[in-house]
């Protein structure tokens, strides 16, 4: 980047449902957490994008992202002030710039706060390009993103020419940004297909087809949060899913109504019993850092107290049919040889 500088976006929202963006220069991220230490700010211990102040009464926060921050307080006024500060202290180089209304489009999304007590968020544009840019042998509509034998793979299947495997790979990244925004429906298809970009076949292309069909059929769907009583967060796996014994863990956690977060990943472990100490990988890590950003607004967090023990019964279940649970049985026994080959 050199000395080049490079712009920051930032959505200040208030109570009134006025969102403002700012542009900002690079220096800003260099230097925003010592700046916000000393204006009294304090860091999230399990998320240092997020500082938190208490000013007249109320909280006021501030987030980052790479290059783009937001800055939320109940008073208007205030807001305007913080952005003042950061004009006279980072502006020189790059003056901000500033917009409001109840809209913005933001890194591809579209955030709307005109409805009191809901946020919409859509990626209406985002989803037409993507699928401007399909071959024709996507362009039919299907009813859901992945058929049963989503994890399933034939080693023997066709792998996809140079031309073919990188149109694949393209595409899934774009659907893995649309999954994490604001189509939370399609991310146990498209974490699949993440696994599958190093070396896809034809078995993975017509995967991610139907998936890209779903999208057509449903481009319409937007992602609407409400707040009304509580976190509440669901945590369980489906245990060896995939053709190497790794187990898949799933975690949906929402503020009452809506997707607040939801998570769809492939383990990295094996072992039944060190998935259960592991509470099901990295989703427990991901509510725990949650729930501190959620405590540090104030909001009294909790699950259904449950997770763990869904996670016992789930792994009878999962096991039940004889092939699975014989492959499970020589891959957790190869599993044992290795580790005592280690010591």
């Amino acid at each position: 980047m050199g000395k080049q500088a490079r712009e920051a976006d930032a959505i200040c929202e208030t109570t009134e449902g006025t969102i403002w963006h700012v542009t900002s220069c690079t220096s800003l991220l260099a230097t925003s957490s010592d700046t916000l230490i000393g204006w009294g700010f304090k860091l999230n211990e399990y998320d240092k994008c997020v500082a938190n102040k208490m000013i007249n009464g109320k909280q006021c926060t501030i987030i980052w992202h790479v290059d783009d921050l937001k800055i939320s307080h109940v008073e208007q006024k205030l807001v305007k002030d913080i952005i003042k500060r950061l004009e006279d202290k980072f502006g020189q180089e790059s003056p901000l710039e500033t917009s409001q209304g109840k809209t913005i489009d933001y890194l591809g999304m579209c955030i709307d706060y005109t409805v009191k007590g809901k946020v919409k968020i859509s990626m209406y544009e985002y989803i037409d390009k993507m699928l401007a840019e399909l071959p024709s042998d996507m362009n039919r509509v299907s009813t859901t993103p992945a058929a049963l034998h989503l994890f399933n793979v034939d080693d023997s299947a066709r792998k996809l020419d140079k031309d073919g495997a990188q149109l694949f790979h393209h595409l899934v990244a774009k659907l893995l940004y649309l999954s994490r925004r604001s189509r939370q429906d399609i991310q146990t298809a498209v974490a699949f297909l993440c696994t599958r970009v190093q070396s896809p076949d034809v078995d993975d292309y017509k995967k991610l087809a139907r998936v890209m069909k779903y999208i057509r059929g449903t481009k319409d769907i937007m992602l609407t949060i409400e707040a009304n009583d509580g976190p509440k967060w669901w945590v369980d796996s489906s245990y060896a899913v995939h053709p190497d014994m790794r187990s898949h863990s799933g975690i949906f956690v929402t503020l009452g109504k809506g997707t607040a977060y939801a998570a769809s990943n492939k383990q990295k472990l094996r072992s039944v019993l060190k998935n259960i100490k592991k509470n099901d990988g990295s989703g427990s890590e991901n509510v725990t850092r949650l729930s501190a950003r959620l405590e540090s607004k104030g909001i009294i967090g909790g699950g259904d107290g449950n997770s763990r023990n869904d996670v016992a019964r789930g792994t009878k279940n999962e096991i039940q049919n004889t092939q699975s649970a014989q492959r499970f049985k020589y891959s957790c026994a190869q599993e044992c040889v290795e580790e005592y080959k280690e010591k």
